[in-house]
């Protein structure tokens, strides 16, 4: 079923370049909505996934250790 909703993007992308301007519209402002609701949940995941890549590399590097508590 994943295939479905890559057909559903690409059918809502080609809405957006090639139609009206109402239609854009239309779209841009049913998916702000989504943006409005989730977009602070997706933010805080982003910057948790980076603040641990961050993490690894500094432990990787020596930087820290395992064992010692981080501030």
């Amino acid at each position: 079923m994943k295939w479905l909703a890559w057909v559903s993007v690409a059918f809502i992308v080609r809405a957006l370049i090639m139609g009206s301007w109402l239609s854009r519209l239309y779209l841009l402002t049913m998916y702000a909505n989504y943006l409005l609701f989730f977009g602070p949940y997706f933010t805080g995941r982003l910057k948790a996934l980076y603040r641990r890549k961050k993490f690894q590399q500094e432990v990787a590097a020596g930087r820290i250790r395992r064992d010692e508590p981080t501030e």
